[in-house]
């Protein structure tokens, strides 16, 4: 009778085992179930067969550049909205070119009518800015630099006087003072070229200074006959740089 229960106890604990899991099986399952978890997924691949030994590409990379990217280039072109507001009003920018062209064309024919036009309109500009600082001077009495500020309006006053109601006495003047502003520029600019010795371009620096420099001794030392044309000479460049800019921009458009 003992070996017969021995017997049927060992049959039950064979059809129905109650022994714990091994713990060697349940790390292993744990530590698979998370390197799938933080395993990064891989990125879907076109144009490779199993069997091919092609490198697979990734979808969208053709070895050509993104859309977006221009080669750098974007911060040189103009936006697309100024080139739309040009377009949409190209006669109006056409017709101001042509003015400048035409300006800049008689004020080099005619550089002492230019010169005297030139510095009229010179000499009002400061007369209205003189009246409006004395205006404000006195508007700002209670503030401990008012007169100074007043001291600036009459300045002016007095300089566009000068300008606008003494045309030679005037235009010697502002040549005189265009003259000395070229020559400091140009020293300036060769102080900064010979500075620059070790860079490329510091030759065309020194050389523009050296030109502003002589520019200036003959504007100077050149009176009063530069006075004639001198300013005239400078307005004309100015207009017809302008105006061929302004058509070059808009034939671009």
């Amino acid at each position: 009778m003992a070996d017969r229960r021995q017997d049927d106890d060992g049959h039950k604990s064979d059809m129905h085992p109650t022994g714990p899991a091994r713990p060697e099986a349940a790390e292993t399952d744990v530590t698979r179930t998370e390197a799938s978890r933080h395993e990064p997924a891989r990125p879907e691949t076109v144009g490779a067969s199993p069997g091919s030994g092609e490198r697979p590409q990734d979808e969208g990379s053709h070895g050509s550049r993104p859309s977006g990217d221009d080669g750098g280039m974007t911060g040189l072109a103009a936006s697309p909205e100024v080139m739309d507001a040009i377009r949409e009003r190209r006669g109006w920018f056409v017709a101001l070119g042509i003015a400048l062209l035409v300006a800049g064309t008689a004020a080099l024919l005619f550089p002492f009518v230019a010169s005297v036009a030139a510095k009229v309109v010179i000499g009002w500009l400061m007369l209205i800015a003189g009246a409006v600082t004395l205006w404000h001077a006195f508007q700002t009495r209670d503030w401990s630099s008012t007169l100074w500020n007043a001291l600036i309006g009459l300045l002016s006053l007095a300089a566009g006087v000068y300008l606008a109601f003494f045309p030679l006495a005037g235009l010697i003047g502002l040549t005189l003072f265009l003259g000395a502003v070229f020559a400091v520029q140009g020293v300036f600019e060769v102080m900064m070229a010979l500075q620059n010795r070790d860079r490329r371009g510091w030759g065309w620096m020194i050389a523009s200074g050296v030109l502003s420099v002589v520019l200036g001794v003959v504007l100077m030392f050149g009176l009063p006959g530069t006075a004639v044309w001198a300013l005239g000479l400078l307005v004309g460049v100015h207009f017809i740089t302008s105006g061929a800019s302004l058509l070059a921009l808009t034939w671009s458009a």
